[in-house]
């Protein structure tokens, strides 16, 4: 299913940055975030696994940017 959203710059920016931040696309963080959240995740789970592979994967990322 596709479903467009409108969200305001500064919201987009801050989805832009995260996803950024945690090697994906925009899109994928919003499907994952939706799905954790009906899911019954909350988003510190999402953001402590974020947090989680940045760490374990910071050597590997350094060298690739």
């Amino acid at each position: 299913m596709t479903l467009v959203l409108e969200l305001k710059p500064e919201t987009l920016r801050r989805i832009e940055k995260e996803a950024a931040q945690i090697g994906t696309t925009p899109e994928e963080m919003v499907v994952e975030m939706v799905e954790s959240n009906f899911n019954g995740e909350s988003k510190t789970d999402f953001r402590a696994a974020a947090d989680y592979v940045l760490h374990k994967n910071a050597e590997l990322l350094r060298r690739l940017a």
